[in-house]
């Protein structure tokens, strides 16, 4: 970090408390986390937020000596069953964060610090309990000068996203927290998706209001926090230990959409190719192993909770859209399955889709229909909708449009 932002761990907040979130999928790499914090920072307070029942982790040794908390200590039955209906893996747990700030604190924590669970720290976050002392947000860009290419991402998808990432957010116990956390959680609940149409990717064009809604906010601009895939044209790692990024500590590099292979580093990206003696390629390739040594315990390897349907079958985006379109939800099995009922998505209803912030349509008609258009909206400009029964796309649906969403066959007749 810059020395005018280096702050030592005199002050008041010497010790903020660390917390992750996550399911089933991500518990190794949010076991690795932990392990990586505690190597730099033996005696630093870390909780792990798991989106799953308390009840299907009754057998996970692996979460044996963690602060855990489920969903189930955060939310009523009624409230997991509406989140479980409208949100996917990754929307479900990016609804939650605002959640898990409020319980910490109501549990007594006085400064907080969220790190994404695919997130490896390097070295102490020494800067942030100075921070802490005089903000009561602390927050990191995305990029700190724009991208002159015409790779991915380019300057539209950081605008599209969030200026800010939010796989880091360091908060004080504040009023001025306290008040964005309650608009935030609300929010979260009921609009958490990744709707670009709407001016929505998940919790993090939200956090765009920090600044705005939390006066004492710092944005950071030490260049070795949350080092991924977006900022490496403007960031150069060292090739030995201890690594450093333009000269300051690397803090921690947040592999975000890291798959197999770590020549690409990310799914996100195809700005950078590394080869083997790249320092990126060597990080990503150590950072991998180490997630396989935690994903080889059995007890790691299970579903999501909350992704199938009691029958088995997946639960689909359609289904969910459809139900976030009606506000409708459904009940939970004991094993967190959803229950699928027929009438919430083949029953007519009066249904508003909103397709953009200047275009909305009410139809009568089947919710599956209705979240088929949400989902697909170039049909607009292939088929005459019909109005305000959309006959023509309920024929391209019933034909083999029922295809292109996943399902098996469209459960209504043309």
């Amino acid at each position: 970090m810059a020395s005018n932002e280096s702050t030592g761990l005199s002050g008041l907040y010497s010790s903020p408390e660390v917390f992750s979130i996550c399911s089933w999928n991500y518990v190794p790499k949010a076991l690795y986390l932990r392990q990586s914090l505690l190597r730099v920072a033996p005696d630093i307070s870390f909780t792990l937020f798991l989106t799953e029942t308390r009840a299907s982790a009754a057998d996970s040794p692996c979460l044996r000596g963690l602060r855990v908390f489920f969903i189930d200590d955060l939310y009523s039955p009624e409230e997991i069953s509406l989140l479980a209906s409208r949100y996917d893996v990754l929307e479900l747990n990016t609804s939650v964060k605002a959640r898990c700030f409020s319980f910490l604190f109501s549990q007594g924590a006085e400064a907080l610090v969220y790190l994404d669970p695919d997130i490896e720290v390097f070295s102490e976050l020494a800067e942030l309990p100075g921070l802490l002392d005089r903000y009561d947000a602390v927050v990191t860009p995305h990029i700190f000068t724009p991208y002159d290419d015409l790779a991915n991402p380019g300057n539209l998808d950081i605008l599209a996203s969030g200026t800010l990432n939010l796989g880091f957010l360091a908060l004080r116990k504040a009023p001025a927290s306290g008040r964005f956390l309650n608009w935030w959680e609300s929010q979260l609940f009921e609009r958490c998706t990744i709707d670009h149409s709407l001016g929505i990717f998940v919790d993090q064009k939200y956090g765009e209001f920090i600044p705005s809604f939390i006066e004492k906010t710092h944005v950071l601009h030490h260049p070795g926090y949350n080092v991924a895939y977006w900022n490496l044209h403007e960031r150069r790692l060292s090739a030995l230990r201890p690594y450093t990024v333009n000269s300051e500590p690397l803090r921690f590099f947040h592999y975000s959409g890291l798959l197999r292979d770590p020549s690409s580093l990310s799914k996100f990206q195809n700005r950078f190719v590394f080869d083997e003696v790249n320092v990126i390629y060597q990080l990503a390739e150590a950072y991998l192993n180490q997630c396989d040594f935690f994903r080889s315990s059995p007890y790691v390897r299970r579903p999501n909770d909350f992704s199938l349907f009691a029958d088995g079958r997946p639960v689909l985006p359609i289904h969910r859209c459809a139900l976030r379109l009606t506000s409708e939800s459904l009940p939970l099995t004991n094993q967190a399955n959803l229950v699928f009922q027929p009438e919430k998505f083949f029953q007519t209803k009066k249904i508003n889709v909103k397709l953009s912030l200047q275009i909305e349509l009410e139809f009568e008609c089947e919710p599956i229909l209705a979240a088929s258009l949400k989902l697909a909206p170039w049909l607009l400009g292939e088929l005459p909708i019909g109005y305000p029964y959309p006959t023509q796309l309920k024929e391209w649906f019933v034909s083999r449009g029922f295809k292109h969403f996943g399902l098996r066959e469209p459960g209504i007749e043309g």
